[in-house]
């Protein structure tokens, strides 16, 4: 945030606030619920969904999951902390990163998968996303081809 205003400033440190609350809000167990999002190019789905090649829109990122209700809880709660950082371009990366997050997480973990263990890896990636703000390195793509996202491009080995 080099060039950043004041009132950058302070969104990020509200952002920055709101994930220490969330942290700690999933840590001691008092995770909300909230209807399956869908919303920045994705959709948080139970089962996997088909495409339709008569849709105008392109295929959203899916994330398949049964805990739909409390990750879209936490994609509310995260984009209440950074809707005044983002625009409309980077907030099709910001959750499209959340996504992809959500997605690795689940491929990981296998039929280990938590609740727990989902919104952290989801709120890891949320604070590398802050840092790269703050530090003026969060890049999104101006066009997005098939709800394509920056860090698609970037090797899985050269991910944080």
């Amino acid at each position: 945030m080099g060039g950043s205003s004041e009132g950058d400033v302070r969104a990020l440190r509200d952002a920055l606030r709101k994930m220490d609350d969330l942290a700690a809000a999933v840590a001691e167990g008092q995770i909300g619920k909230a209807k399956a999002w869908g919303g920045a190019g994705v959709g948080i789905t139970r089962r996997p969904q088909k495409s339709n090649p008569d849709d105008f829109y392109p295929e959203p990122r899916w994330v398949v999951t049964p805990f739909v209700n409390e990750l879209s809880w936490l994609f509310e709660q995260l984009w209440e902390g950074f809707r005044p950082l983002l625009d409309h371009v980077t907030k099709f990366e910001f959750f499209g990163r959340l996504g992809n997050a959500a997605n690795r997480y689940h491929e990981t973990a296998g039929p280990d998968a938590s609740v727990r263990g989902l919104l952290n890896a989801v709120l890891a990636k949320a604070w590398s996303i802050a840092a790269e703000i703050a530090s003026d390195a969060f890049e999104a793509l101006p066009v997005a081809p098939d709800r394509a996202i920056a860090e698609d491009f970037i090797p899985p080995e050269d991910r944080t």
